[in-house]
């Protein structure tokens, strides 16, 4: 194979280490390997080389790491979410694929969690480099067979998650549990607007869902029967009349949620400790829907001796379920006893569908926070970039701070999907962003593998093998 090599010259140079940024720097890759970083400021020669040499001009802009998002959704045409929904079809996850390409994302891992290599085999062609992650467990599947399974298939039921991790197919252990087993967002703006669409022919929103959730069974799920305040809640969205109460839909109302948000989260927590033991034997991390009615089982299990060597990640620290209050404090916790504490953007930038930036603010601001990805926001998730953008202009955090979060951090700790990536080093693979100076969140060039595969709205699909 013919060599190739490409220089980023003129543009100012974040490795991903956490602290160096260095202006009018030069990047030279050769063929899938970042070779040298030159902070001199001289241009490099380009005369005299008999093989293919391309020059990028990175001026205004800045240079850094692509970036690895461990936690997202959607990216495949798999069973979603730990319900097992339907899949989306090839277009639908396409679609998502590039929205996260064209937000620098280069490496992504979908962790819907009940899926298998088959279910990616449509995006082979697509230039994101996109992994699996296993939740194959018993208890995994008896929750979703409660709330969905319409995506499962007996190839997918015969799956086991140890196996999973042996045989290459998942890169990760997750999600464990999720929004749509534990009664949290996927059941606010998936299941129970479904059910109220189909019982009273109503429209609700997420919010709306979650206020009727809370009211038949507080927010950790484990009070069903509440009547009065169901009945209140019912009242005040004028889905039932005063002393209307004992129409029969309302009953039907309330089956329906405690099946969508009560009864799969007893299955659905019971998996917790099993993909902390399968972590601590074979050293994939895991990672865990963490809400209010997740979170103490999570510190349980991570305080026990047993799971010492388990690498256990919380997904979402910023899930809006938890008081703030308690968040910071759960926070602190579960970083002393040794959990990696991510947050997920979700739409809080500018979206703003779901959830505001309050929580993710507070939690970037107390320096706990370990590793960053999007998670799914009902299809409405904001980029991890603009998301940096918006802390660095805040002053909540500095910029090479936030670029680390978002690359090295995420790509040392899942090591099967981003080994020798997310850092711009000599010897490392060449996945390379090319940002806007003005706005990190601004995407001009996406490189994975020392080869350029977006500039602007141009995406080339990738023909060629991953470095290993």
């Amino acid at each position: 194979m013919e060599q190739s090599e490409l220089y980023i010259v003129g543009g100012t140079v974040i490795t991903g280490d956490g602290h160096t940024m260095l202006s009018n720097a030069t990047v030279h890759v050769v063929n899938d390997k970042i070779v040298d970083i030159d902070a001199s400021g001289n241009r490099p020669p380009l005369v005299g080389n008999d093989h293919a040499i391309r020059v990028i001009n990175a001026e205004r802009g800045f240079v850094i790491p692509g970036v690895v998002n461990a936690h997202a959704h959607g990216c495949t045409t798999g069973p979603v979410f730990s319900s097992a929904a339907a899949p989306l079809d090839r277009e639908h996850a396409w679609r998502n694929a590039d929205r996260h390409l064209a937000a620098g994302v280069t490496t992504l891992i979908n962790v819907c969690g009940l899926g298998d290599q088959q279910d990616l085999t449509a995006l082979d062609d697509h230039p994101m480099r996109i992994f699996i992650s296993t939740t194959h467990f018993a208890e995994a599947f008896a929750a979703a067979r409660i709330v969905d399974g319409a995506g499962l298939s007996g190839r997918h039921e015969a799956l086991h998650a140890q196996e999973m991790l042996s045989g290459g197919q998942a890169v990760a252990i997750g999600e464990v549990g999720s929004g749509a087993t534990l009664g949290g967002g996927v059941s606010s703006y998936k299941y129970v607007p479904q059910a109220v669409r189909e019982i009273f022919g109503q429209e609700i929103d997420a919010a709306q869902a979650g206020q009727l959730i809370d009211s038949l069974l507080g927010a950790r799920r484990e009070l069903p029967e509440r009547d009065e305040a169901f009945d209140g809640c019912l009242l005040k969205l004028g889905l039932i009349k005063e002393n209307n109460s004992q129409d029969p839909k309302v009953a039907q109302l309330k089956e329906a949620i405690m099946r969508y948000a009560y009864e799969p989260v007893a299955h659905s927590l019971k998996t917790f400790e099993q993909a902390a033991a399968l972590s601590a034997q074979t050293q994939y991390p895991a990672v865990f829907h963490t809400a209010l009615p997740s979170v103490a089982t999570l510190l349980e299990i991570a305080t026990k001796p047993l799971y010492r060597d388990a690498i256990l990640v919380a997904g979402h620290m910023n899930h809006t379920s938890i008081p703030l209050e308690d968040m910071l404090v759960y926070a602190a916790k579960l970083k002393d006893a040794g959990v990696v504490i991510d947050v997920s953007v979700l739409d809080s930038v500018s979206t703003r569908q779901l959830v505001t930036p309050k929580e993710i603010d507070a939690l970037m601001a107390s320096g706990l926070v370990d590793t960053l990805s999007t998670d799914y926001a009902a299809g409405h998730w904001d980029s991890m970039l603009e998301a940096i953008q918006r802390w660095w202009r805040k002053g909540i955090v500095p910029l090479p701070k936030g670029v680390e979060m978002a690359t090295s951090r995420p790509a040392a700790i899942f090591k099967a999907a981003a080994e020798r990536r997310g850092r711009l080093a000599p010897g490392y693979c060449a996945d390379i962003v090319i940002t806007e100076e003005v706005n990190i969140g601004r995407v001009r060039t996406v490189i994975i593998d020392g080869r350029v595969v977006r500039e602007f709205d141009a995406v080339v699909p990738r023909h060629m093998d991953c470095c290993s």
